[in-house]
């Protein structure tokens, strides 16, 4: 059975606080994302998805808008 995925607050905030090791290990789907911008969960899998964005000097807004479209399916 499918789960529904967050309502988009939801999803901002849990990305916000969630370590990314933590966000791929529930939704595997944005590794790929992540990869592409640079970002793994050896090195930087202790970081949010901001922290990480800030720390590869990334658009965060982007990066999160991405994020949340490979976790409701959409793709990106």
């Amino acid at each position: 059975m499918k789960t529904t995925p967050p309502d988009t607050r939801e999803l901002e905030q849990k990305i916000h606080d969630t370590p990314i090791r933590d966000l791929v290990e529930e939704y595997p789907g944005v590794m790929p994302v992540l990869n592409q911008c640079g970002i793994d969960i050896c090195c930087g899998g202790g970081l949010t998805v901001p922290q990480a964005a800030d720390a590869h000097q990334l658009d965060q807004s982007e990066l999160n808008n991405q994020v949340i479209r490979i976790i409701r399916g959409e793709g990106v």
